[in-house]
């Protein structure tokens, strides 16, 4: 099997530097990491990474932005000591079998379908 090369991301950044990036660190502990693509919001707790909101633009889909984002912030967790990783998929959202393929490329795997949601863990 030929594994999908993920493309450089220009500029990593954890470093909120608009507005709603800031926000979100300073009223809910949620940090961001960000290239001129896409982002990825996520919260540490404890021993564990919670994924939030994956956003990568139109142009730049289906390209391994999204993936990358994500594989960055999931050493990012293993670098604090994570051992599992959660993330969620609306199933009332755009594209959810795209996000769900997503996070199933990661090696996670269902936890749970309720309410319209699909919950999602792994392991780091």
């Amino acid at each position: 099997m030929v594994q999908q090369k993920s493309p450089p991301l220009l500029a990593l950044s954890l470093n909120p530097s608009d507005l709603y990036a800031r926000y979100l660190l300073e009223r809910q502990e949620v940090q961001t990491l960000s290239c001129a693509l896409g982002f990825v919001t996520f919260k540490i707790l404890a021993d564990h990474l919670h994924i939030i909101d994956v956003y990568v633009l139109p142009e730049a889909r289906s390209q391994g932005v999204a993936f990358s984002l994500c594989q960055e912030v999931k050493s990012i967790g293993e670098e604090s000591g994570c051992t599992h990783i959660f993330g969620q998929v609306d199933c009332k959202s755009k594209n959810p079998s795209g996000s769900l393929k997503a996070f199933m490329k990661m090696g996670m795997d269902i936890l749970e379908a309720k309410n319209d949601m699909i919950y999602i863990v792994g392991r780091i």
